[in-house]
C-alpha cells in the first residue's frame, strides 16, 4: 500500500507541474499578442512604425473626401471597408469643397473641414447625419490634425494664414503661430514637437517651434505645389507634390533625398495604415494607392472610381475599437 501511495503521489506531483507550465506559457503568448496589437494604436504612431511586422490584426475602415469638380462640386465623403470594398456615401450634407476628416472616437463624431463655407462640420459617426457646426474659420479651413498637446490644429487657406487651435468641444483657444502661411494645406510635427506647415502657392514648407514661433523656411526649393506632409519614424519628411505628380522625401535638415513615389498624379491625402503601409490619394486616377514604408507599390487599395470616387483629396484611417 505504501508503494502504491507513493506512486500515485508522484504522478499527481508531475501532473501539477505540467499544468503550471502550460498556464505560464499561455499567459506569455497572450501578453505577446497584446503587446504587438498595441504597437499600431499607441499615441504618437508615425509612418513606418510597424515596418517588417506584416499585416496588423487591427480592424479599420477608411473615410475619403471627394473634391469632385473642386470648388463646384457636388462633393461627398465616402466610407470603405479595410480592403477598399463596400463603398458607401457617408455624407453629402452641408459640404463646401471638403478638405479633411478627423474622427473623434469617444464622442462618436466625425469632423469635416470645408474650404468654401469656412466651417468645420460635426457628423454622427454611425450614419453621417449632420449635427451642426464645430467651429467657424473665416480664413477657409484646410487640414486639421490633433497636436502633441491634445488640441486640434486647423490650417487656413487665406486670411492671415495663422494656424488656429481648438479644444475637442469646438472652443477656440488661440492663433498658435506668430506668422501666417498663405495657402497652407499640410502640417505635421517632428520628434522634438516642432510644427511644419506647407504652402501650396508659395511652394515651401515653414517651420515653427513648440511655442509657435517662426523658425524660417525648412524647404524652399524642389517643390511645385506641396499639399500633405508627414514625418516617418526615421525622421524623414514625406511631401505630396500635387503639381509635380510626385511624393518627395526630405531629410531632417530639409535636404531633398529623392522620390518616395512617382506613380501618382495630383497627390492629395496622406496617412498610414495600422501595419505601417502608406496611403496616398491619387486625384487624377480617382483612387487611393497603398505603398510599403520604402515606397514600394503594393496595390490600389481603393480602386478607380469605387463608390463613385472622382477626386480624392483627403483620406483618414479609423481603427475600430475592440
Amino acid at each position: 500500500m505504501n508503494k502504491n501511495r507513493l506512486f500515485y503521489l508522484g504522478m499527481l506531483l508531475l501532473l501539477s507541474v505540467a499544468i503550471m507550465a502550460f498556464t505560464q506559457a499561455t499567459n506569455l503568448f497572450e501578453h505577446t499578442d497584446q503587446a504587438m496589437a498595441g504597437l499600431a494604436t499607441e499615441p504618437g504612431h508615425t509612418i513606418g512604425d510597424d515596418v517588417g511586422k506584416g499585416a496588423s490584426a487591427d480592424k479599420f475602415e477608411l473615410f475619403v473626401s471627394d473634391a469632385n469638380n473642386f470648388d463646384k462640386g457636388p462633393w461627398k465623403i465616402l466610407r470603405y471597408d479595410s480592403d477598399g470594398i463596400n463603398p458607401r456615401v457617408f455624407t453629402e450634407e452641408q459640404l463646401g469643397w471638403p478638405q479633411d476628416i478627423v474622427v473623434l472616437e469617444e464622442e462618436a463624431i466625425v469632423l469635416i473641414s470645408n474650404l468654401t463655407t469656412g466651417k468645420i462640420n460635426r457628423h454622427k459617426l454611425s450614419d453621417g447625419a449632420y449635427l451642426g457646426e464645430f467651429a467657424n474659420v473665416p480664413g477657409a479651413p484646410t487640414r486639421t490634425k490633433f497636436g502633441p498637446d491634445g488640441l486640434l490644429y486647423i490650417l487656413q487657406w487665406q486670411g492671415n494664414g495663422k494656424v488656429q487651435r481648438f479644444r475637442r468641444d469646438g472652443t477656440f483657444v488661440d492663433e498658435f503661430t506668430d506668422l501666417g502661411v498663405n495657402q497652407s494645406i499640410g502640417l505635421d510635427w517632428d520628434a522634438d514637437g516642432n510644427l511644419y506647415v506647407s504652402s501650396f502657392g508659395n511652394k515651401h514648407i515653414r517651420k515653427f517651434d513648440r511655442n509657435g514661433k517662426d523658425m524660417g523656411l525648412f524647404v524652399s526649393t524642389d517643390m511645385a505645389g506641396p499639399t500633405d506632409i508627414a514625418f516617418t519614424k526615421a525622421g524623414e519628411l514625406l511631401v505630396n507634390d500635387w503639381k509635380a505628380g510626385l511624393v518627395l522625401r526630405f531629410s531632417k535638415e530639409g535636404t531633398l533625398l529623392g522620390q518616395f513615389s512617382s506613380g501618382v498624379s495630383q497627390a492629395e491625402g496622406l496617412t498610414t495604415l495600422p501595419n505601417g503601409n502608406i496611403l496616398i490619394g491619387n486625384g487624377a486616377g480617382s483612387n487611393i494607392k497603398e505603398y510599403d514604408p520604402t515606397g514600394g507599390f503594393v496595390r490600389d487599395l481603393v480602386p478607380k472610381k469605387a463608390g463613385g470616387l472622382s477626386q480624392p483629396n483627403a483620406v483618414t484611417v479609423r481603427v475600430i475599437p475592440k
